[in-house]
């Protein structure tokens, strides 16, 4: 009742600072929406602390995967930080668990807290969250969350009233940084139904040092959807990784020790230059270069440069570390041969995607835009694919990037009319949605493969799904699937999957039936460009680039995609209220999983993981806590709906 009123005058502020509006209107529209954003993020917390106070705040024990929850929730801080300049990085070493139970929503929620307040109080410098494992027993952990920050720091005087109800360390901060201190209060009280503790050390000018402490069960990897990470390929691998900031450099080194490579830091462009000759003297030379874009003296991309003309030893494979996006970042990326572009702070997940995806072609020399000129014009024209998928939205990705390449694409809504197409026509390959209506992704494989039994033919089946489920990726392929496609979907991670299938299969047939050899289930693994808008003054609703990203850079394509969402949208989300409603999990589950792909389609993140906790919910058969949730969906889809709209009507891009 107070959310929604509030979040329609925000939506239609929006839309009005997005309209044609002289400057001065301009203006003044930019600071109604500015205040609304503040103000809705009041009310959410006056609202999380009434139903604290209250006993009411209940916390969910679900599976997650703790390194995935805490990048995401850095990554929509990072433009924040970025357009200040500031460094914002996170450490978590490779003895705390990947998989926990417990409530991630609400240990993002204090983590955006005291990130967020690092963020607002240092001018220069850096932010840094630092993880790390205090106990651990048969079957729960404790651990300690530590965000350090270079700001203005706190009086000591000041230090324990902080976490009280609407106290701030000054009463000059209000005026000048805003808030109402009780996101503290709310983060104090969230840290304790964690079963845990809130503290801080800061002295004036010199920084602040906040330290929470929770506990959580432990979980099976697979309960959270987390793929273990194959590194057998990277194993003794030289890296040499380059960047002035040693916190950056201490995380990235760890990173790539887990993955057992040899690194070796440095600190400057010139230095990295030294290193590589030295290496190359020692009849060692380094095979990859993680380096920072933004450096003095030398910045990362004047360094790609320098590697690429310098004609006196074999080029390594660079990928370029980013400080917020680039108007130009895929010419740039082309110009200088970079195998990937990543966002600071980087996922461990998609630097491992970047860094395996790029070094299994390990040439170089050869920008991704030749690969994928030579790629349009190989063997991958005229394939005859089924594409079984009941997402109107996912559909019209998958159609228009593979009939962009000269496939011919017949569609099946369901399992039921992926087997009569089947027996019907003939097939190169199947994309096999996992979750569908009347007859799922697995039931129609073993169907297909029960009639592949009598008639001794092989179709290679190419599984695409969300990760939703436990066990999903090892049902995938005790079904008889062939790969493993995660959505949302990559241009060049479908191809590649595709080929790698099709190829597979074709090799199979030319050897008479032969043991196949491994064409890798990680063909699809592409790296996660986590991109954002430099220009963009609070966290994005969308991530074009992403977006852009996913269909190949094709406008048109995405104006498509954007268009079927705007239709398939509102059913999708009154599918979720009716089977909240009607306690109907299956309906929950699916519908949720459906909102959930088609958001992360445009990198909408916060809406994303919204739909994932309901479809989590249905897959566990509970709507319980599904009501409050939806309801924050609903607002958070509001913003993105109404955002593609200004694209698709405007071409206007927020």
């Amino acid at each position: 009742e107070i959310r929604t009123p509030m979040n329609g005058v925000l939506v239609m502020a929006e839309m009005l600072a997005a309209s044609e509006l002289p400057p001065r209107a301009r203006k003044n529209a930019d600071v109604i929406v500015r205040s609304g954003q503040t103000l809705l993020a009041i009310i959410n917390d006056i609202l999380d602390f009434s139903k604290i106070e209250a006993g009411k705040l209940d916390l969910d024990n679900l599976p997650f995967a703790v390194r995935d929850s805490i990048g995401d929730a850095m990554r929509l801080l990072s433009v924040r930080a970025h357009n200040k300049g500031l460094e914002l990085a996170y450490r978590i070493p490779p003895e705390v668990p990947i998989a926990l139970r417990g409530d991630a929503g609400r240990l993002r929620q204090v983590l955006l807290n005291l990130v967020g307040n690092a963020i607002k109080f240092t001018v220069e410098g850096e932010v840094v969250v630092v993880v790390e494992l205090v106990e651990q027993g048969d079957d729960a952990v404790e651990l300690q969350f530590t965000v350090r920050d270079t700001g203005i720091g706190i009086e000591p005087d000041k230090q324990q009233t902080i976490f009280e109800a609407f106290e701030q360390a000054d009463g000059s901060t209000t005026r000048q940084y805003g808030g109402t201190g009780l996101g503290l209060a709310v983060s104090a009280r969230l840290v304790e139904l964690m079963g845990g503790e809130i503290g801080v050390e800061s002295a004036p000018g010199q920084g602040s040092t906040f330290h929470f402490t929770a506990r959580f069960g432990t979980a099976d990897p697979s309960e959270a959807a987390v793929v273990p990470l194959d590194a057998e390929e990277l194993r003794g691998l030289k890296v040499l990784i380059v960047d002035d900031n040693s916190t950056n450099r201490l995380i990235l080194e760890e990173m790539v020790h887990g993955w057992e490579m040899r690194p070796q830091s440095v600190e400057s462009g010139p230095a990295a230059l030294a290193a590589m000759w030295t290496a190359l003297e020692a009849h060692d030379p380094y095979r990859l270069v993680l380096c920072d874009g933004n450096m003095p003296t030398m910045d990362g991309y004047s360094l790609a440069r320098r590697i690429n003309d310098t004609r006196d030893f074999e080029r390594p494979v660079v990928i370029m570390l980013t400080s917020g996006g680039m108007v130009d970042q895929g010419a740039l990326r082309d110009e200088l041969c970079l195998a990937a572009c990543l966002i600071k702070p980087v996922k461990q997940s998609d630097l491992f995607d970047a860094v395996a995806t790029a070094m299994a072609g390990d040439d170089p020399t050869r920008s991704e835009a030749t690969v994928h000129e030579e790629t349009e014009h190989s063997t991958t024209v005229g394939r005859r694919i089924l594409l079984a998928e009941d997402s109107v939205v996912n559909q019209k990705l998958a159609v228009g990037l593979l009939e962009r390449r000269g496939h011919v694409v017949r569609v099946a809504n369901n399992g039921k009319e992926t087997l009569e197409l089947f027996e019907r026509e003939p097939f190169d390959v199947i994309l096999m949605d996992v979750q569908m209506p009347e007859m799922d992704g697995l039931e129609a494989t073993a169907a297909i493969r029960a009639k592949e039994a009598i008639s001794g033919r092989h179709m290679p089946i190419i599984a695409m799904t969300a990760h939703a489920m436990q066990g999903d990726r090892e049902r995938c392929l005790a079904a008889g699937m062939d790969d493993y496609l995660a959505k949302p979907i990559r241009a060049e991670g479908l191809f590649a999957a595709i080929e790698a299938a099709v190829g597979c299969h074709e090799d199979e047939e030319a050897e008479n039936d032969e043991a196949r050899s491994a064409c890798g289930n990680e063909a699809a693994a592409c790296p996660a460009d986590d991109s954002t808008t430099a220009g963009e003054m609070h966290d994005p609703v969308i991530d074009w680039i992403e977006a852009l990203d996913r269909v190949g850079d094709d406008e048109e394509l995405l104006r498509d995609v954007v268009d079927a969402f705007l239709q398939e949208s509102p059913a999708l989300l009154d599918n979720v209220r009716q089977a909240i409603d009607l306690d109907d999990t299956k309906t929950l589950q699916r519908a949720a999983h459906t909102l959930k792909t088609s958001f992360g389609h445009f990198g909408a993140i916060a809406a994303a993981e919204l739909a994932r906790e309901l479809e989590s919910l249905g897959s566990e058969g509970r709507t319980d806590g599904a009501a409050p949730l939806y309801g924050r969906l609903q607002e958070r889809a509001g913003v993105v709906l109404d955002a593609l709209k200004r694209y698709f009507d405007q071409g206007i891009k927020t």
